[in-house]
């Protein structure tokens, strides 16, 4: 691969990164306008409340305990859905790389097809 390609890639995941912010932003403020139109994050929001308090009960009361936990769980989430979202945005962008590089050949037209 040449360096060319490498950049080219190399701008594609950067760009990749920025939809796959402007996605997760998107999908959160819509789910959060119309709690109603999506009751799976409803249930998986009021979940997440519910073992919080469980586990703070646990800890006689103290959430500070619990912090380190919760901030740790919701960045790992978080950097798995941009890297859902990037992976897509990528694999979309190679097909696309390999056709216009030649790495990846059209289908041959067949005889008598006048595309």
């Amino acid at each position: 691969m040449t360096q060319k390609h490498r950049d080219l890639l190399e701008e594609l995941k950067e760009y990749a990164y920025d939809i796959a912010n402007w996605r997760v932003d998107h999908i959160e403020s819509r789910m959060k306008k119309a709690p109603d139109d999506y009751t799976d994050f409803v249930a998986a929001a009021r979940a997440l409340d519910e073992e919080k308090e469980r586990m703070i009960q646990k800890l006689g009361g103290d959430f500070r305990e619990l912090e380190p936990l919760t901030s740790a769980f919701l960045k790992y989430q978080s950097i798995l859905i941009y890297e859902v979202y990037t992976q897509a945005v990528m694999d979309g962008g190679r097909v696309l790389h390999a056709f216009v590089t030649g790495e990846l050949p059209a289908r041959p037209k067949f005889p008598g097809d006048r595309t």
